[in-house]
């Protein structure tokens, strides 16, 4: 999620070393021609914000919030069936982590 500024990531990071992301799948699916733009080479600097505001926009950033919150539940309800253990609660503790840091 490193197109918005709460990950403690370089905003747009992904982007410029050509990462396929989650967020990235969502704004393709949303924004017609942004795949063949982006086939067509990374962003350069001047780009980049251009970009990434576009990405902001389209909703893709909710849309992956949402599906990683949904998967961290379904890993929830998973490990929910182990044992208690340190390593169970460590598991869920980092699932959780993951998902909230992202304000």
């Amino acid at each position: 999620l490193d197109y918005s500024d709460a990950t403690g990531k370089s905003r747009g990071s992904a982007l410029r070393e050509r990462k396929v992301t989650l967020p990235l799948v969502h704004a393709m699916s949303r924004m017609p021609g942004l795949r063949s733009e982006l086939e067509a080479g990374p962003p350069g600097e001047a780009q980049d914000d251009d970009l990434v505001g576009r990405i902001q926009a389209s909703g893709a950033l909710d849309a992956a919030l949402d599906d990683a919150r949904a998967r961290v539940k379904a890993a929830a309800l998973a490990l929910a069936t182990l044992p208690d253990s340190p390593a169970r609660a460590a598991l869920e503790v980092l699932a959780a982590h993951l998902v909230e840091r992202v304000r």
